[in-house]
């Protein structure tokens, strides 16, 4: 039976989980993979809210999904 995802705030600790989930659905070597991407996105912005504007789902240990919020002025 399949678990429903829990969705959370992404943390580091989720880096090499997101980074299989994003190459599995977006394809190898793509840029949502990379952490240059995320920093630029959540810790670079200004205008975003960090890791409270990048929501993943979980089930287990597996990303399974994500939701990218992007604030421009």
């Amino acid at each position: 039976m399949a678990q429903d995802p829990v969705w959370i705030d992404y943390e580091d600790r989720f880096a090499e989980a997101y980074r299989r989930f994003a190459e599995a659905e977006f394809g190898r070597e793509c840029y949502q993979a990379e952490q240059s991407y995320i920093d630029w996105l959540y810790k670079e912005n200004p205008n975003s809210e960090g890791y409270r504007d990048f929501s993943i789902g979980v089930a287990g240990d597996r990303v399974i999904g994500c939701i990218h919020k992007m604030y421009l002025p």
